[in-house]
């Protein structure tokens, strides 16, 4: 799967089941709500990948109160993921998990899949980081 260790924020990456899913494990990132904690990030590469980029959802989406995660799914709302103009082939697994673990400190405000978390991102920042916090350190 990879010849070089893994850097931060990339904890994990392992085949998670035959064919072209992947298991990724990603650290939150410091200075926020998300600081400490470790997120699963189930990724699957379909038959146009590299060309087209993979599906990726965090596999514990109750953890992720972020306006950019789907709280039931876990899907992500990630412009390199949504927006085929912006994807390229070069971008790779492991870039695209840094991408990942950056949305999580520089959350979207224009669009959400969590209404509730971007309306408290956009109404009380404090509350938004307080919940943020909670929900990362639940098991």
């Amino acid at each position: 799967l990879r010849r070089e260790p893994l850097r931060p924020p990339l904890l994990s990456l392992e085949e998670h089941a035959a064919g072209r899913r992947l298991r990724a494990e990603i650290a939150g990132p410091d200075g926020g709500p998300f600081a400490g904690a470790r997120f699963g990030v189930l990724l699957a590469a379909g038959d146009q990948y590299p060309f087209k980029p993979p599906s990726v959802r965090f596999a514990s989406p109750e953890r992720v109160y972020h306006p950019n995660v789907c709280s039931k799914s876990g899907a992500i709302c990630l412009d390199i993921l949504n927006d085929a103009t912006l994807w390229s082939p070069a971008m790779g697994i492991e870039k695209l998990l840094v991408g990942v673990a950056s949305l999580l400190s520089e959350p979207r405000t224009e669009h959400g899949l969590n209404q509730e978390a971007l309306a408290a991102l956009r109404q009380d920042p404090a509350l938004f980081e307080a919940r943020a916090a909670a929900a990362a350190q639940r098991p």
